[in-house]
């Protein structure tokens, strides 16, 4: 089966919460549209949103370098740049290696899911996406809460600032997202807040699109393999009248396209796997050694959610890992279920390889290094504890 293009269906379980963001930040893929003209609208907005990131991004690198040259660069300035660059990287990775296009295979699955007369594999398909959507909810809600916390400390601090008149190195919504622009910034403060507002709003809609996409996509692999497991178990009490060899060979040939599904998906995200837990390790030390030294109560707020945010998107991903491997290793128990002694030695030789074959779990790889499950979340928590007794040092 092709892992690249597969037929598109219309139903979109697993997808209606986390397509609105992909599509609004240019992560969708537009081959996914079945309108010729959506296609290519969509394609030159793409093109729009990634002249717009490029330019913010130098906009905050020539303020940070001058920032850094007339030595009035500080620690958030640094993180920013950072993070944005993290996020852009992230984006880059998305596009060259097309995983938005793995949704094509969602979309395709769901509609062969509500085509089958089967209530038990429809239930289960859809408490899976129910806890894919739950955990993007929750991951939408903090991160609006921590970035509109961002927001109104930057309009509160610029406020308070205007109080005590302007001097001469005033800039306005210094405490937002430092960017350079060729005027005088002190006659231009609407345009500033507006470009703020701008960078923010994309950087929730990127930032829930990645975890989203690795969240729903994990999940989405679970419930597949779910679903095969229930395929297994009513073989031998839902015979229909079918002929249990060639059902079985239809099964086996859908336990080797969720393996390869699997496995090129893996391939395709394991760097950004392997920069979810490095990168937010080291986040999570830096916020940690911000509270602990916090003497403004003013940024409590955001300080602390953004602590939140931090814990909920290691642990949903390692959580959504981590069910791909164990709903891998469950096949094997849906076998076990039915009554495969009863059927004749063809049969029985092939149940043994697919015994065989799903005893070798599934997994969301995180880099070269290693697997990402929930183990991997604890590491990741282990590491920041650890970063942050180095921090306390200095």
């Amino acid at each position: 089966m092709d892992l690249i293009k597969p037929q598109l269906g219309d139903d979109e379980i697993f997808l209606n919460i986390p397509k609105p963001f992909l599509i609004l930040c240019g992560l969708w893929d537009e081959n996914l549209f079945q309108s010729a003209r959506k296609q290519i609208v969509y394609h030159y907005y793409i093109l729009i949103l990634q002249s717009l990131y490029l330019s913010w991004f130098l906009l905050m690198l020539v303020d940070f370098i001058l920032a850094v040259r007339n030595d009035e660069w500080t620690s958030s300035s640094g993180a920013i740049i950072i993070t944005y660059c993290e996020m852009m990287t992230k984006f880059i990775i998305f596009r060259r290696n097309k995983v938005p296009q793995f949704f094509g295979h969602v979309k395709h699955y769901e509609q062969k899911i509500k085509s089958l007369n089967n209530s038990r594999i429809i239930k289960s398909y859809k408490e899976q996406a129910s806890i894919s959507n739950k955990i993007n909810c929750c991951s939408i809600i903090i991160t609006i809460i921590v970035t509109s916390s961002f927001v109104i400390g930057g309009i509160i601090d610029d406020i308070e600032s205007k109080k005590f008149g302007k001097d001469e190195n005033y800039r306005p919504y210094k405490k937002m997202y430092p960017i350079w622009l060729p005027f005088n910034v002190r006659d231009m403060e609407p345009l500033i807040l507006v470009i703020n507002l701008l960078i923010a709003a994309s950087g929730v809609a990127l930032y829930n699109s990645i975890l989203m996409t690795l969240v729903t996509m994990s999940e989405f692999l679970a419930a597949q393999l779910k679903v095969l497991r229930i395929k297994f178990s009513d073989m031998t009490t839902n015979r229909s009248n079918r002929n249990m060899n060639q059902y079985l060979k239809e099964l086996i040939v859908e336990h080797k396209y969720i393996i390869r599904l699997t496995k090129a998906f893996s391939h395709s995200v394991r760097y950004i796997t392997l920069m979810e837990y490095l990168l937010n390790s080291i986040a999570v030390a830096a916020v940690a050694i911000q509270l602990l030294s916090l003497k403004n109560h003013e940024d409590y707020m955001y300080l602390a959610s953004f602590a939140c945010t931090l814990y909920i998107h290691i642990f949903s991903l390692g959580w959504s890992a981590n069910e791909v491997k164990v709903q891998s290793v469950n096949v094997a128990d849906g076998i076990n279920e039915m009554d495969w002694y009863d059927e004749d030695a063809d049969f029985k030789r092939m149940i043994h390889m697919v015994m065989l074959r799903a005893q070798e779990p599934l997994i969301i790889e995180m880099g070269p290094f290693a697997a990402m499950t929930i183990d991997s979340a604890l590491m990741s928590m282990k590491a920041a504890y650890s970063y942050l007794m180095v921090m306390k040092s200095f």
